[in-house]
């Protein structure tokens, strides 16, 4: 794995354009699987704490306005 790497950034285009949410962000399924277990743990992994586990529990509140998400 080369790990992050910059990429240009882009100007959002007209109105009816898809919107990049994730900024073009990219990760593996291994990268998945460990903000899984960061949620799953509360916020832990191993011995490290990287979020309060209110922060991660106010991540799984669902939103008003946004059916399914």
């Amino acid at each position: 794995a080369e790990g992050l790497r910059p990429l240009p950034l882009r100007e959002f285009r007209a109105v009816g354009q898809p919107i990049d949410p994730a900024a073009s962000l990219v990760a593996d399924m291994e990268d998945v699987a460990r903000l899984f277990s960061l949620h799953l743990h509360d916020g832990r992994t191993g011995e490290r704490q990287l979020a309060q586990p209110s922060t991660i529990r106010a991540m799984h509140v669902p939103q008003p306005g946004t059916p399914g998400y």
